[in-house]
C-alpha cells in the first residue's frame, strides 16, 4: 500500500494514478462528485467514449446545471477524475 499523502509530502504513486495537485484541480475542488459520476454514468451506455461523456454532461445537461459554464467545468473536473491505472 502506498500512502498519498505521506508525511514527507505528495508521493508519486498518487501523481501516477492521476492525482492533481495544486490551487486548482479536482481534488481541491468542494467535492469528489460522486452524484455527479453517477448521473453522468447512467446516462451514457455502457462501453460510450469520452465524447459521449462529455456531450450527454455539457449537450444533454444530464446533470441538471444551470448554466453551459457550469456544464463545462464540471464535464472537465469529471474527465480529470479518469483513471490512468
Amino acid at each position: 500500500m502506498f500512502p498519498l499523502y505521506p508525511s514527507s509530502g505528495i508521493s508519486e504513486r498518487a501523481q501516477q494514478i492521476g492525482f492533481r495537485f495544486g490551487a486548482k484541480g479536482t481534488h481541491t475542488s468542494r467535492t469528489m462528485m460522486f452524484a455527479a459520476l453517477g448521473a453522468t454514468l447512467d446516462a451514457v451506455a455502457e462501453g460510450g467514449s469520452r465524447e459521449d461523456y462529455a456531450a450527454a454532461i455539457i449537450d444533454g445537461n444530464c446533470l441538471g446545471k444551470t448554466t453551459a459554464a457550469t456544464r463545462r467545468l464540471s464535464n472537465q473536473r469529471l474527465g480529470e477524475r479518469q483513471p490512468r491505472l
